[in-house]
């Protein structure tokens, strides 16, 4: 999926909708559906609003739909088009220099604060367009599996993190955000795993 895209899937009684839209403009095509799945694939590092978009996005899914959020860690932001130094007119919130750091802070703050809470997660690799010194980038794409809560500053703390709250390391071959487990599997094997979560909690 482009850089520029959300895909999403689902439909109210009246209509039903499964396709590709552009992420400058997709709220608009939607209009008033509501989605069951939509998924936003390397693009909030390349958007100049990515927390409106992850706004738009939670407006349109259903009371219990997913998100799917594929993001190079750590978090380097470029928007090619619309500014002089092609950094985001909004700060996406993020912290730390680490995949791991970074991970922790999308799990407990960026995405719970958009009404988002964090069902799995899984790192794999990433190819990316190279330049004159290198043919290509070897990167780590996060996959992150996002369930829809509600978007209330007064809400439960609980609701959002779970009940677990403790420092996290990765160590052996599981990883735990808040409760909330992956895994080193294969990296094809981890995608199909959490892509069908989602598929059998609709």
């Amino acid at each position: 999926m482009g850089r520029r895209e959300v895909a999403a899937w689902g439909g109210s009684k009246r209509s039903s909708y499964m396709g590709v839209l552009d992420a400058w403009s997709w709220a608009k095509e939607a209009e008033d559906v509501e989605y069951d799945v939509i998924t936003c694939l390397n693009l909030l590092d390349r958007c100049d609003t990515p927390r409106s978009l992850l706004t738009q996005i939670h407006s349109r899914l259903a009371p219990t739909g997913s998100l799917v959020v594929a993001l190079v860690l750590p978090f380097s932001p470029y928007v090619e088009t619309g500014t002089m130094d092609n950094l985001p007119s909004e700060d996406m919130g993020m912290r730390g220099s680490t995949l791991e750091a970074q991970v922790n802070v999308l799990a407990d703050e960026v995405f719970p604060s958009l009404g988002f809470k964090v069902v799995r997660w899984s790192r794999l690799p990433y190819l990316c367009e190279g330049d004159l010194d290198q043919a290509f980038y070897w990167l780590s794409d996060v996959v992150f599996i996002l369930r829809k809560v509600k978007n209330d500053a007064s809400q439960d703390e609980t609701e959002v993190y779970g009940d677990k709250k403790q420092e996290r390391e990765i160590i052996g071959e599981e990883r735990e955000v808040d409760g909330v487990a992956t895994c080193e599997e294969s990296d094809n094997d981890c995608y199909e795993d959490a892509l069908y979560e989602v598929k059998t909690d609709l």
